[in-house]
Parts: C-alpha cells; structure tokens; sequence
C-alpha cells in the first residue's frame, strides 16, 4: 500500500463525517483499554512488570548491533539461512527471488506488518505469484487495498454489508448479512490456498539471539499454517525485534498479549529454530530469515530517536489516544496508525512528509503512560517539530518556509530579555486586537499558512503581569487599611 500520510487531515474529516467508523474506532478502543486494565492485574506487580520490559526495551536497542550478529550466528547454525536488506526494495528481491527461483507459484502469509511496510504483496503479485492473507481481517482489507484499520480488527471499520458485497464479487456466494455465514465462505475460499500453497511468509514478534529462534503471537491460527504446512518458510523482520535472551522474550511476550488483546497469553505461541529436524513431523524443510533495515540504522545513530526502536507493536496507546478513537486506523494513510504510527511514519517515511500526524497530538501523554516499551513520546513529537523547523537532511525533512524560520527566530530574541519581552508583549497585543473578528483571530498577514488550519482568541484587555501588579498593589492597599503587616497575596 501506497502511504498517503499527505491526507491526513483530508481523511480526517472523511472519517469524521462516517458514523460507523468513528463508533467502532470508540468502542474498540474502549474494548481493548478495559481489557488491558483488566489483565495487567493477574501479575502482583504491574508497575514493576512495565519497568522490567521498559529496561529490556532500552538495553535491547542499545546493544543491537551486538545482538544482530548473534542472532545470525545462532540462526545460521540452527539450519537457517539469513539476509540482510538495507531498504524494502532489497527485501522484496530477497523474498521474489527465493520464491521465483523454486518455481512457487502460490504463497500464504501470516499477520506481518513490515511486509506491508515493503508492499511485498505488490512485489510478488508482480513477479507472477499469488499471494493470500492468512488472518481473516487482513484478507479483507487485503482485497480493498486498505491499510489495517487496528492491529487487531484490521477490518472491523467495515460493515457486514460492505463485506458481503466483496465476497459475492469475489467467490460467488449469495449476498448474506450474517458474520458466521461470511466467516465460513472465507475459510472455504482460503482451505485449497493453504493446502496447496508452497511457501509461507510471517512476520517476527520477537527475535531471541541466545538461541536464533523468532517468536510468532497470534489468535487464529493461521500463521502456524504459513510455517507448518509449506516447504519453505520465509520471515522478515526489522532491526529492532531483538532480545538477549528466552526469559527476556518470555516477559515482553506476556505483556505484549496484556497489552494488545488483554489476555495473559495469545492462542498461539510459537517459538521456531531452524527448518524442520528428522523425526519432526511438521514444519518447512528451508527457513529463510530477512532482516529489514529500511532506515532504522539512521535514527538509530541518534540517542533520543533510537527510543522509537522500542515499539513493540502492541497497539495499547491505540486504545488511550483521543485522536485514534474517533478516526481510526485507515485515516492515519499507512499500516502504523495511533501514537505508534506519529512515532514510526516520520522516521520510515520523512519527518516533514509526516508531520501532520504528530502535529495533531493533543499532549495528553496518556500513550507512553501505558507504552510497555517506555518510550517518551512526546518528547519524540517535540523532537520531530524541531525537525520540520530546522531541517534534517538524513531523514528527508526539508527546511521550514523563511517565513516561519523568521518569525520563530524573532520570537526567541524576544523572549530572551525582560524588557523586550514586556514590550513585545504590548505591542503584539495591539497588533492583535486589530484582526480579531467575532472574537477570534483568524489571519494575520505575517503567518498566512499558519492561520490556514488554525485560529487564536481575541487577546485579552491585560497581560499576566499587568494583571498581577493588579493585585499587588490591591492586596498592598488593603494589608496598610488594617494596619497589618504588608502581604503579597501570595
């Protein structure tokens, strides 16, 4: 999928005007908040559990080069064979040329949002194979050529009817609003695809270096009949997956599922080294692993951006963000929506191509309240708008316009002294109060674009100081009356 991260604020008010969408956006969110509440308390600490994971999360990252060669050497020598891919077009090469090169001509996957993030379905439909979905929300959305709408619902965004209409042009059925009868005309319709496929293709939620082995989380089922049923296996994963050992796996697995569907653990865990043994009686004679850089390494050289690697993709700051519930995933124009999606988008796909995602952030904080991997995200959105205005080459941000430049630099010398700032502040006031209209300001000639989505209240008749010498002297007068003490009203 094509990001569209341009749209956003168009695709926010075609989200606003969707009744439906904007009740499922609530009460999935409300959904997944209560459930998460709920499951963190099955451990006797939660607090201390979140620390633990956080901790994990920052030395993971820190020592990642270190664990990226242990992981290949330890997968290598489990049976897998692993490449590396600086940017998603090498991926998809890697994956169309193991693919084409065994004359596969179907291919299942499992639930894997970085191979949306490569639109690796595009490359291999392209090369001439067929690719299916495996999750049953991912087909659907799949099919439409929508982003996910959550990470997990990635269809629940559309109705019973709209689904219905895609399965009768798809597969033949009778039109049908009932859920159970569309559940089963998809299962028919995937059977022979996952009996017949010869290649299956995942994602990775965890990475474990100790041993080489990727950890799969999932409810349905399906990704096990990526990796059990095809002779090969490909998974393609990015840098940052990686943990140091199975116990620190384990722990962010438990809070992973917590966190995302609010259970102590998903349906289905799978832990998997290497390609199938003698004496196994499933799984994938050849492994094949990806790793996927596509820009990582750049932030990654920064201390305070690196923390954006931490992302586990668990979904919780979905469930607490005011923007993401009243609009959803799709608006956000690519796969990573949420809070999640305002850190990740910039980094993967430009700052400034991006910037309307953070710059909507309301500053509530509530999503690295309940961030398992401790990031700070409002830091990291503040960070982005120092960005946008000063240019970052590296990451594809280009300079803010000379007119904002100007005025923010005229802005810091004012703010730097007393005095200045005193008469900036009289003086901006007057200029103010001549363009206010119906008590608002909603241009003004030295900030056009500014003014193009925003407007400001009418100043007020006083400043804060004024207001406050006010009451000093009030408070000085009546102190004196009673023939007290002098006070400051303080």
């Amino acid at each position: 999928m094509i990001p569209q991260t341009e749209r956003y604020r168009e695709m926010v008010l075609e989200s606003l005007k969707n009744e439906h969408r904007r009740q499922m956006a609530g009460m999935v969110a409300g959904v997944f908040k209560f459930l998460r509440s709920y499951a963190l308390q099955s451990y006797e600490d939660p607090a201390q559990v979140m620390r633990n994971v956080a901790d994990t999360r920052a030395r993971s990252v820190e020592n990642m080069p270190e664990l990226l060669e242990r992981f290949e050497e330890r997968a290598t020598a489990a049976g897998a064979k692993v490449y590396w891919a600086r940017n998603s077009q090498e991926a998809n090469q890697i994956i169309t040329d193991i693919v084409t090169a065994k004359g596969i001509k179907l291919a299942v996957k499992g639930k894997s949002m970085v191979s949306e993030e490569t639109e690796l379905n595009h490359a291999l439909e392209h090369a001439g194979v067929e690719v299916y979905e495996g999750d049953l929300g991912e087909f659907i959305v799949q099919q439409l050529h929508q982003p996910p709408f959550h990470i997990v619902g990635p269809a629940i965004h559309l109705s019973v009817e709209e689904i219905s209409d895609l399965f009768v042009k798809m597969m033949g059925i009778e039109p049908t609003s009932d859920p159970v009868a569309l559940g089963r005309a998809a299962r028919v319709y995937l059977r022979d695809k996952f009996a017949s496929a010869g290649v299956g293709i995942t994602g990775v939620n965890v990475a474990i270096a100790e041993t080489g082995s990727i950890c799969l989380v999932e409810n349905e089922g399906n990704i096990r009949l990526a990796t059990s049923q095809p002779r090969v296996h490909i998974a393609i994963m990015s840098i940052e997956k990686l943990v140091a050992d199975v116990g620190e796996a384990l722990e962010a697995i438990g809070l992973l599922t917590r966190s995302c569907t609010g259970q102590k653990i998903s349906s289905y865990v799978s832990m998997i080294t290497g390609p199938r043994r003698d004496g196994e009686s499933d799984g994938p004679d050849e492994l094949h692993i990806v790793i996927l850089d596509n820009g990582r390494s750049v932030f990654y050289q920064d201390p305070e951006l690196r923390q954006a690697l931490r992302c586990i993709r668990c979904g919780a700051c979905l469930g607490v963000c005011p923007i993401y519930t009243r609009i959803g995933g799709p608006t956000y124009g690519w796969i990573y929506s949420g809070p999640m999606g305002a850190v990740l988008n910039p980094l993967l796909l430009g700052v400034n191509r991006s910037r309307d995602l953070f710059e909507a952030c309301t500053q509530c904080g509530f999503c690295q309240e309940v961030c398992p991997g401790g990031m700070k995200h409002l830091d990291l959105f503040n960070r982005y708008r120092q960005m946008v205005l000063n240019g970052y080459p590296a990451l594809n941000v280009r300079k803010e316009s000379k007119e904002g430049t100007r005025f923010m630099k005229l802005f810091a010398w004012g703010m730097r002294s007393p005095w200045r700032y005193r008469v900036g502040a009289k003086l901006g006031r007057y200029y103010l109060k001549r363009h206010v209209k119906d008590g608002r300001i909603k241009a003004l000639p030295i900030l056009k674009g500014w003014f193009q989505y925003r407007d400001l209240p009418a100043p007020p008749p006083y400043t804060f100081r004024e207001w406050w010498a006010s009451q000093e002297s009030w408070n000085f007068k009546l102190s004196a009356g009673k023939g007290g003490s002098v006070t400051h009203g303080r």
